[in-house]
């Protein structure tokens, strides 16, 4: 990714899609692919195409892997897991969700405007997408966080994401959450 970045600068710091072309490396191409059936640009899914990319492999050696990059998660696993959703809302302090190991290998991305680096236009205070496709779920996280600037846009943003192929999806803004598919959420701590 770092060699195709510095010979093809634009990529970086696109915030449109760009049209994959063969030339391009598998991982650079998917990203790009997705972006295209989001509208955004291709960075949006890079630490998800990451996540992806090495479970995928360590997949070779290992019947169950976890790979968080950065709040972005590839999972294949024997057992159920408890995932943890961290958000600095008191009302949802406390949640985690849990994934059933018949599901995976899926991803699991979040993305925040309020923690972390990723560069977000919205105000949502966490957004999570589950989906069998790492590099979807994160885009998709970036596409939510984007568009919910206030608690009345969460019913919206959700009915617009509800045409991808993802297992669900929530989104947490003030004293609000908008949840989307077959998600479990469980109480923790």
């Amino acid at each position: 990714i770092k060699r195709y970045i510095s010979s093809n600068s634009f990529f970086k710091d696109s915030l449109s899609p760009i049209n994959p072309d063969n030339s391009m490396p598998e991982i650079i191409r998917k990203m790009c692919e997705v972006s295209i059936k989001t509208g955004i640009g291709p960075m949006a899914g890079i630490a998800g195409a990451i996540a992806e990319e090495i479970g995928k492999e360590l997949l070779h050696y290992t019947d169950e892997v976890i790979v968080e990059n950065g709040g972005d998660i590839f999972i294949k696993t024997e057992k159920d897991r408890i995932i943890g959703i961290y958000t600095e809302n008191e009302k949802f302090k406390n949640f985690a969700i849990k994934i059933k190991s018949k599901n995976t290998p899926l991803g699991i991305c979040s993305s925040s405007s309020y923690i972390g680096h990723s560069l977000s236009f919205g105000k949502a205070e966490l957004t999570t997408v589950i989906s069998k496709d790492t590099v979807l779920a994160d885009s998709l996280a970036t596409l939510i966080g984007n568009k919910v600037t206030d608690k009345n846009d969460l019913d919206i943003v959700m009915n617009e994401v509800s045409s991808y192929n993802i297992i669900g999806a929530f989104a947490i803004k003030d004293d609000r959450i908008a949840i989307l598919g077959e998600i479990e959420f469980v109480e923790v701590g």
